[in-house]
């Protein structure tokens, strides 16, 4: 999650760039290999910079909280 991955459409905003999500079926594939790090590092939660193989849905509430923070600010959390 990251600040150009959100749209706004007719008044509305809209996520965009969805191309890292995972499967949350019994294969539970993944569009990346085990322990490969994809993504912009300032908008990164911690498990995912390292590299953790399980990450959820905490990791994006994370990245709203860094996306949130650059519009209040004008700057990104992490340069």
């Amino acid at each position: 999650m990251k600040p150009s991955n959100i749209l706004t459409v007719k008044g509305c905003w809209r996520l965009a760039d969805l191309g890292l999500v995972r499967s949350t079926g019994k294969d539970r594939s993944s569009a990346t290999a085990p322990g490969q790090t994809v993504g912009t590092p300032s908008y990164l939660s911690p498990e995912q910079a390292c590299g953790d193989p399980d990450i959820d849905h905490r990791a994006d509430h994370y990245g709203i909280g860094c996306v949130l923070w650059h519009c209040l600010t004008g700057t990104p959390p992490y340069l």
